[in-house]
Protein backbone atom coordinates (compact mmCIF):
# COMPACT_ATOMS: atom_id res chain seq x y z
CA UNK A 1 0.00 0.00 0.00
CA UNK A 2 1.40 3.38 -1.05
CA UNK A 3 1.00 6.28 1.38
CA UNK A 4 1.16 10.02 0.64
CA UNK A 5 3.13 12.52 2.76
CA UNK A 6 0.07 12.98 5.01
CA UNK A 7 -0.11 9.25 5.75
CA UNK A 8 -3.21 8.74 3.60
CA UNK A 9 -3.53 5.90 1.14
CA UNK A 10 -2.33 7.23 -2.21
CA UNK A 11 -4.59 6.73 -5.21
CA UNK A 12 -3.57 5.35 -8.57
CA UNK A 13 -4.14 7.39 -11.71
CA UNK A 14 -3.18 7.17 -15.36
CA UNK A 15 -1.27 9.86 -17.22
CA UNK A 16 -2.52 10.83 -20.69
CA UNK A 17 0.08 13.47 -21.43
CA UNK A 18 2.11 13.23 -24.64
CA UNK A 19 5.27 12.67 -22.58
CA UNK A 20 3.87 9.79 -20.49
CA UNK A 21 0.79 8.34 -22.21
CA UNK A 22 -0.78 5.45 -20.35
CA UNK A 23 1.71 5.47 -17.48
CA UNK A 24 0.29 4.84 -14.05
CA UNK A 25 1.25 6.77 -10.94
CA UNK A 26 0.32 7.30 -7.31
CA UNK A 27 -0.76 10.68 -5.96
CA UNK A 28 -2.24 12.20 -2.80
CA UNK A 29 -5.98 11.43 -2.47
CA UNK A 30 -6.77 14.99 -1.37
CA UNK A 31 -8.07 17.40 -4.00
CA UNK A 32 -5.31 19.16 -5.98
CA UNK A 33 -2.67 16.78 -4.57
CA UNK A 34 -2.25 19.03 -1.52
CA UNK A 35 0.86 17.30 -0.15
CA UNK A 36 2.36 17.07 -3.67
CA UNK A 37 2.99 13.33 -3.36
CA UNK A 38 3.83 11.67 -6.67
CA UNK A 39 5.36 8.31 -7.52
CA UNK A 40 5.38 6.42 -10.82
CA UNK A 41 3.87 2.94 -10.54
CA UNK A 42 5.45 1.62 -13.73
CA UNK A 43 8.70 2.17 -15.64
CA UNK A 44 8.94 4.66 -18.52
CA UNK A 45 7.56 3.50 -21.86
CA UNK A 46 9.77 3.03 -24.87
CA UNK A 47 10.13 5.94 -27.32
CA UNK A 48 8.00 4.16 -29.94
CA UNK A 49 5.06 3.87 -27.51
CA UNK A 50 5.42 7.54 -26.65
CA UNK A 51 5.11 8.34 -30.36
CA UNK A 52 2.24 5.96 -31.19
CA UNK A 53 -0.15 6.23 -28.22
CA UNK A 54 -0.97 9.97 -28.51
CA UNK A 55 -1.84 9.49 -32.20
CA UNK A 56 -4.08 6.56 -31.38
CA UNK A 57 -5.85 8.60 -28.70
CA UNK A 58 -6.41 11.48 -31.14
CA UNK A 59 -7.85 9.04 -33.71
CA UNK A 60 -10.11 7.47 -31.09
CA UNK A 61 -11.37 10.88 -29.93
CA UNK A 62 -11.99 12.03 -33.53
CA UNK A 63 -13.97 8.85 -34.32
CA UNK A 64 -16.03 9.22 -31.14
CA UNK A 65 -16.86 12.82 -32.10
CA UNK A 66 -17.90 11.73 -35.60
CA UNK A 67 -20.16 9.03 -34.13
CA UNK A 68 -21.71 11.50 -31.70
CA UNK A 69 -22.43 13.97 -34.51
CA UNK A 70 -24.03 11.23 -36.64
CA UNK A 71 -26.17 10.07 -33.70
CA UNK A 72 -27.24 13.65 -32.99
CA UNK A 73 -28.17 14.20 -36.64
CA UNK A 74 -30.10 10.92 -36.72
CA UNK A 75 -32.05 11.97 -33.60
CA UNK A 76 -32.85 15.39 -35.09
CA UNK A 77 -33.98 13.76 -38.34
CA UNK A 78 -36.16 11.28 -36.45
CA UNK A 79 -37.72 14.06 -34.34
CA UNK A 80 -38.42 16.13 -37.43
CA UNK A 81 -40.21 13.23 -39.14
CA UNK A 82 -42.33 12.63 -36.04
CA UNK A 83 -43.58 16.24 -36.06
CA UNK A 84 -44.74 16.11 -39.68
Amino acid sequence: MEMCHFGLEAIGKTSWTNENPGRQFYTCPLENNVCQYFNWLDPPMCQRSNMIIPGLLRSKNRLEQEINVKLMLANVSRETKCRV
